[in-house]
């Protein structure tokens, strides 16, 4: 189940809200792909990099054309990241109902011919019957290297929250300024409740 959204910050800036949710009967590895261009700039978490030898993310399913390039330890509440395109900044704030790992890769392993181009992304990995991924992206900054001129704020989301009661599962962005967000959506298709997007002190059905 996924549900993406665009809403505009108190900031100025336009959130994009990628609220993803994966449920097995049994234990499975759950991994969420961030595809991205640009620069790595930072990252909330320390990773451990591979400095003199490179190995294939896994042997299958495309992850054999993966080079693993880090790995963070389990990670858990609040995380971002955030790298530069061109003249802008771009964060991503995420988090998860369960500790997962980061990991950073690149297109091109076992690839005698040379025929894949050299992409990069930022994989998240989360075990269990069932996880919940919550991605919220922001552009922001300036880079000018004409003028020398750098501004770079952050992730302006202070916290993210995921809770599930009498299977509704909510999820609250708390932003640094304005008023928190928070999606209410069921588990399951026989619980009869409509998608809530609560914002201050109004609430919309879907």
């Amino acid at each position: 189940q996924r549900l993406i959204a665009i809403l505009p910050g108190a900031s100025g800036r336009d959130y994009v809200i990628d609220i993803m949710r994966g449920l097995g009967a049994d234990g499975h590895t759950f991994d969420l792909p961030v595809h991205f261009k640009g620069q790595l700039i930072e990252t909330s978490f320390d990773m451990v990099h591979e400095t003199t030898r490179l190995e294939p993310f896994g042997t299958a399913n495309g992850y054999q054309h993966l080079w693993k390039r880090s790995q963070s330890a389990p990670l858990s509440g609040r995380q971002d990241a955030s790298w530069l395109l061109d003249d802008q900044f771009y964060t991503l704030s995420f988090t998860a109902d369960q500790d997962m790992t980061a990991y950073f890769a690149e297109l091109g392993a076992n690839d005698p011919d040379h025929n894949l181009r050299h992409e990069q992304a930022l994989i998240l990995r989360a075990q269990g019957e069932r996880a919940t991924f919550v991605s919220v992206y922001e552009r922001h900054g300036l880079y000018d290297s004409d003028n020398e001129v750098t501004v770079f704020d952050g992730s302006s989301i202070e916290d993210i929250e995921i809770t599930t009661t009498s299977g509704i599962t909510s999820v609250t962005l708390t932003p640094e300024a304005g008023d928190a967000i928070t999606f209410k959506l069921a588990n399951s298709r026989h619980t009869r409740q409509p998608l809530q997007v609560i914002r201050a002190r109004q609430e919309i059905q879907q």
